[in-house]
């Protein structure tokens, strides 16, 4: 990726907020963030700070991210709950005070295991990114990917 960034630092749990506010420092000025953790969104069933704690991240992280002006995009690997339940998770940002007012969507891969990209977008990028996501879904790639509102 040319003028791409990268925060590559091994998260473990005992330095994780630590861990966090480097990237922060590092990548805050940045147009676009994508999060990619082994999992996607933080689940109850696994705390932050445990063991696994780091093939998730948090919704404050993300939002910690929208806060600074990017744009953010996060891998997710879809869970077994039913649809509407799982979907309901992507809702929770509108909670957050710093993202309740993020355009969002996502995209959906469900070739082989279903994986989600949800996208948080700054209202400055939405055109700019809608336009250049819908072109490239009118390719082959539209076999592989579908776009849903949320």
């Amino acid at each position: 990726f040319e003028n791409a960034l990268f925060w590559n630092k091994i998260l473990e749990a005992k330095n994780r907020d630590e861990w966090h506010l480097n990237a922060l420092k590092k990548l805050g000025n940045q147009d676009v963030i994508f999060l990619d953790p082994d999992n996607g969104l933080e689940v109850k069933s696994t705390k932050p700070y445990s063991k696994n704690g780091n093939k998730y991240t948090t919704y404050k992280e993300a939002a910690d991210y929208y806060s600074q002006g990017s744009t953010v995009i996060i891998y997710n690997h879809r869970d077994r709950k039913p649809e509407s339940e799982y979907v309901k998770r992507f809702y929770r940002f509108k909670d957050i005070e710093e993202t309740k007012n993020a355009k969002m969507f996502y995209l959906r891969a469900s070739r082989y295991s279903v994986r989600d990209y949800l996208f948080l977008v700054q209202e400055r990028h939405f055109s700019d990114l809608e336009r250049a996501i819908d072109s490239f879904l009118t390719t082959e790639w539209c076999f592989y990917l579908k776009k849903h509102a949320l």
